[in-house]
């Protein structure tokens, strides 16, 4: 994404441990700064891809943020936990607005924020059925505006 800001953000769909690797793998070798993740798993896949991506990101990644994606029918907190299980010093924030905001406040000169999972879906889908709700992009062009790095 293209932003104005000196640092790179990047979002990638990686659902799984083997395409966060590779994505994380890549973004390794383009830069000296920091990797900062956004990282989330939906409910609806396999369970045991949950703390496997924790374990990427744990080694992978210099600051990793764990949130909530789709849940569909299972429990956004036990997604979240398996996750932590593979990445203990992973920060939780549920809300994905405010865990994108805050690896972007985080990010310096030179690092790198990554976005995992999601991509360009525009919706949520829960128990309760799926609902609209802004993309990736949409949420980090609007964490960078409130936080006065990027006009209108």
């Amino acid at each position: 994404i293209h932003h104005g800001t000196d640092h790179r953000i990047v979002i990638d769909s990686a659902h799984n441990a083997d395409a966060l690797e590779a994505s994380l793998g890549e973004l390794r070798s383009q830069t000296d700064g920091r990797i900062l993740l956004v990282v989330a798993s939906v409910g609806s896949a396999d369970e045991t891809r949950w703390e496997p991506l924790g374990e990427v990101a744990d080694v992978m990644a210099d600051v990793v943020v764990v949130t909530d994606e789709s849940p569909y029918r299972g429990s956004a907190d036990r997604i979240r936990a398996a996750i932590r299980r593979g990445c203990p010093r992973a920060v939780d924030l549920p809300d994905r607005r405010a865990a994108i905001a805050h690896v972007l406040a985080e990010a310096r000169p030179g690092d790198i924020v990554m976005i995992a999972g999601r991509a360009d879906e525009d919706f949520l889908v829960d128990d309760g059925g799926s609902v609209p709700f802004p993309t990736d992009a949409e949420l980090i062009h609007e964490a960078l505006f409130r936080s006065g790095r990027l006009d209108a």
